[in-house]
Parts: structure tokens; C-alpha cells; sequence
């Protein structure tokens, strides 16, 4: 990893009766959900592409990432899988998922 990549840490959750939902902590209210665990996690690169067009819309940056221990200690709810996903933020481009955008702790 690089100067121009971040590494953000990527939750799915699952309350009861609900579906499962998967989200990343650092940028506030995106979510996806998925009826399993691989179904969140499939949509979630589709979210966080839809969150960093609206940042780049709005002229807004990135967040800085927080380190896991401050991620999962911020939620309330039960956490079924933690992973970190990779955002590419080189000044020449926008901000985008990289080709290898997560993987396991």
C-alpha cells in the first residue's frame, strides 16, 4: 500500500429477522444489505461507488480511516465479519475501490 491508497474497515451486521447489512463505519450512513453474509459484501463496492461520487459532487474529501479497534468499538450491533477495503486516492484521479478492494483480517 501506498501513500495514494486508504484502507477502510468494512462491517456486516445482522440483528434478528433482519437482512444482513453491510456498511463502512468511516463514511457515516452508507450502507447496503444482502439476504447472506456474500450478498452484503458483493453490494457493498456498488454503495461505496455511489458514496464517493457524491463526495466528488460535492467537492468533499475522503475521511481519514480509523483503525479497527476504534471502528468496531463505535458499533452497537452485532458484527458478523470485519474486512478492510482499499480506496485508491491518487491527486491525479478520483477517489475509487482498487482492483483488490477487500480482504480478510
Amino acid at each position: 500500500m501506498d501513500k495514494t491508497t486508504r484502507r477502510y474497515v468494512a462491517v456486516i451486521i445482522k440483528e434478528p429477522d433482519t437482512p444482513y447489512l453491510g456498511t463502512v463505519p468511516d463514511f457515516g450512513a452508507m450502507l447496503t444489505t444482502g439476504d447472506t453474509i456474500e450478498e452484503a459484501k458483493a453490494n457493498l463496492p456498488d454503495a461505496v461507488t455511489t458514496y464517493l461520487d457524491g463526495m466528488e459532487a460535492d467537492g468533499r474529501s475522503l475521511p481519514e480511516p480509523r483503525s479497527r479497534k476504534a471502528v468496531l468499538a463505535d458499533i452497537e450491533e452485532p458484527v458478523v465479519e470485519d474486512y478492510v477495503i482499499e480506496i485508491d486516492v491518487a491527486p491525479e484521479s478520483e477517489p475509487s475501490l482498487t482492483d483488490k478492494n477487500s480482504f480478510r483480517r
